[in-house]
């Protein structure tokens, strides 16, 4: 009796090590398959990304408040410091709607008529990250009179924008020397500036190109000082992730931007800060919720699927019972 008690505890331990062994078994292949799952997951996302954005990488982090509709408040629909934004090629000028040739159809992006495009800085240093601000106007340089062209304000209306050369103001967006003068710029259509032509020309920016603004800057400091040639645009901006590009800013801020002081630092919105932590709690809880749903949905499956097992099968797997004639 006692053999058979010893026997029995032993063959409870070693049910208990085969059970042990299956467990880390199980646990190794259901990591291994997480794991996987999330590899090819986000292979499956960039790839996406890349296939339509045609540029690597395919997303750009904004680190100044330059585009923002607000200096205090960040909105879906505009770009705001700390949003990722996913950055499509052009292959040529005619890929690029700016701001003047978006006005008379109604075509806006990110609350403003026209595109917004990432681009490198005129003339700037290597290394330089790139900038992301409206295309007003697109400039053509004539080299015949050293002045500069501007076709498509033909297509807008004259209370739109009026123009100078030395001898005064022009009737027509050609031979300019002096100066354009733009209306009703900005998110909300009630801002005047002034580009200075003849500064383009003093600069000795002597191509075409675009003239840029920030929609933010179009309340502060105007126009970008500069003329943004074709052949420095990366790309235009096509959809956003707001708020995660946060994270990067924190951990490696830049010189000229955001996040210098850190998680919080007011460069950002604070709302945008407020919307990030709820989204890092919110994101891996859903995870687990949904890992835990699959988890008990399949245990009910497998429970109904014994409860409703034909009687042979059972029989089968339990083997015949001793007592049975057959």
């Amino acid at each position: 009796m006692a053999r058979m008690e010893a026997e029995g505890k032993e063959s409870s331990t070693d049910a208990d090590g085969v059970d042990e062994e299956l467990s880390r078994k199980e646990f190794a292949i259901v990591l291994a398959r997480d794991i996987a799952v999330a590899a090819i997951l986000v292979a499956l996302i960039f790839g996406g990304m890349f296939a339509f954005t045609q540029v690597w990488p395919p997303v750009v982090v904004v680190e100044s408040e330059s585009m923002q509709h607000s200096d205090v408040q960040s909105f879906l629909g505009a770009i705001d410091t700390g949003d990722l934004v996913l950055v499509q090629a052009v292959s040529s000028k005619n890929d690029v709607v700016t701001w003047v040739e978006g006005q008379p159809t109604g075509y806006r992006t990110y609350g403003d008529f026209g595109d917004v495009i990432i681009f490198h800085r005129p003339r700037g240093a290597s290394g330089e990250p790139p900038i992301i601000h409206r295309p007003i106007l697109y400039l053509v340089y004539n080299a015949t009179s050293a002045s500069y062209d501007a076709p498509t304000l033909q297509g807008i209306d004259r209370g739109w924008w009026t123009a100078t050369n030395g001898s005064g103001p022009v009737a027509s967006p050609f031979n300019i020397t002096g100066t354009i003068v733009m209306n009703h710029l900005g998110f909300r259509g009630d801002k005047v500036h002034t580009i200075l032509v003849s500064s383009l020309l003093a600069s000795n920016y002597r191509t075409d190109g675009y003239v840029t603004m920030g929609d933010n800057n179009a309340y502060k400091s105007g126009f970008d000082g500069w003329l943004v040639a074709h052949t420095l645009v990366i790309g235009r901006a096509r959809g956003e992730l707001p708020w995660f590009g946060l994270i990067k800013l924190t951990v490696s801020p830049t010189a000229s931007g955001c996040c210098h002081a850190g998680w919080g630092d007011g460069a950002a919105p604070r709302n945008s800060w407020d919307s990030l932590a709820t989204s890092l709690v919110l994101i891996p809880l859903g995870i687990f919720l949904a890992d835990y749903g699959f988890a008990y949905a399949e245990r009910l499956w497998k429970g109904f699927r014994k409860r409703n097992r034909p009687a042979e099968d059972a029989e089968t797997e339990d083997g015949p019972d001793p007592g049975d004639p057959r």
